[in-house]
């Protein structure tokens, strides 16, 4: 495999692992601010659910900002 090629796969393998962490960290967010409200179980399921939904979002916008 050429140094180009494997420098392009790695960049890509890295930029998938950003924005997974990017993701999950908006995610537990949602979560871990309604269980410092002393939230029931389903309100931080809740909470988690519109963080992911609130990270996808602002993951699509990033990716469409930065083509």
């Amino acid at each position: 495999m050429s140094d180009s090629r494997r420098t392009s796969v790695r960049t890509a393998s890295g930029m998938r692992r950003l924005q997974v962490g990017f993701l999950l960290l908006v995610a537990a967010s949602g979560g871990l601010v309604s269980l410092y409200a002393d939230a029931s179980l389903g309100v931080v399921a809740a909470g988690t659910l519109g963080g992911l939904f609130t990270g996808a979002c602002l993951l699509w916008y990033l990716r469409w900002v930065t083509r």
